[in-house]
């Protein structure tokens, strides 16, 4: 236990930093470039031109990953379910440590921070990825026509699945709090659930409509308030939830 060997605040730090960068590594894969094949030279160059795009129209939701083959896992038939079960198995390669680590750590770096803010934010941060699957389907209404299922069909199985793998979430982070000799309110823990329906709406919302920004003027100067209200639809409600929680605290 890092409380129990009474280490410097610095040197805690300075670790959990060096565990974020590991972390990051381990997350998003450490294969050497020298021994990537042409097809896995090929995604990643289609994957950062697909970056730049999505920061160029500010569309992040053209950054949810792609599902990776999931082994022996099979869609036949492709139901709500298995289809829902089936996009995180996709998508373990993000399951890495590193947001973990870096909310823990800043609850010690940052003791005055709320900690429904560290929860409920790592928790949207680290589910994110896994509920793209569904954000896929939302997208593209011919697949949706294809599996002959409703849209609330869908919702209600990606949701189920989101909920058994952000159970995870609050169980990882206690352990790591618990290390570095402090913890949350309980509270806090409430904004778990906030981060799983707040990525629902995330990934269910419409594609970004760029025929009426809706400019409004501001002491800042002119902001496009309705490709705001587009883009934030999703973490509007953890924000707000966040607030109520740390307000009525």
């Amino acid at each position: 236990m890092i409380s129990a060997a009474q280490l410097d605040a610095v040197f805690v730090q300075y670790v959990g930093a060096a565990l974020a960068l590991g972390g990051t590594a381990f997350a998003f894969g450490v294969e050497a470039v020298t021994r990537a094949g042409r097809e896995v030279l090929l995604e990643g160059w289609n994957a950062r031109l697909l970056r730049s795009v999505a920061v160029t129209f500010l569309d992040p939701m053209m950054l949810l990953p792609e599902a990776a083959p999931s082994g022996k896992w099979s869609l036949r038939p492709p139901t709500p379910l298995r289809l829902a079960w089936v996009g995180p198995l996709g998508r373990s390669r993000y399951a890495g440590a590193v947001l973990l680590v870096a909310v823990a750590v800043g609850h010690v770096a940052v003791p005055t921070l709320p900690g429904e803010v560290l929860v409920g934010l790592g928790g949207y941060i680290a589910l994110i990825p896994f509920g793209a699957g569904l954000g896929v389907l939302w997208r593209n209404p011919g697949r949706r026509r294809w599996l002959g299922s409703t849209s609330w069909e869908l919702v209600i199985a990606h949701g189920a699945v989101l909920v058994a793998v952000a159970l995870a979430w609050p169980v990882l982070l206690g352990v790591a709090l618990l290390a570095l000799g402090t913890s949350v309110s309980q509270r806090a823990w409430v904004t778990v659930i906030l981060a799983v329906l707040s990525v629902l709406r995330t990934v269910t919302r419409a594609p970004v409509d760029y025929s009426s920004a809706g400019f409004v003027d501001t002491p800042a100067g002119p902001m496009p308030a309705n490709l705001a209200r587009q883009l934030f639809r999703g973490p509007d409600l953890l924000v707000l939830g966040i607030l109520l929680l740390t307000l009525t605290g």
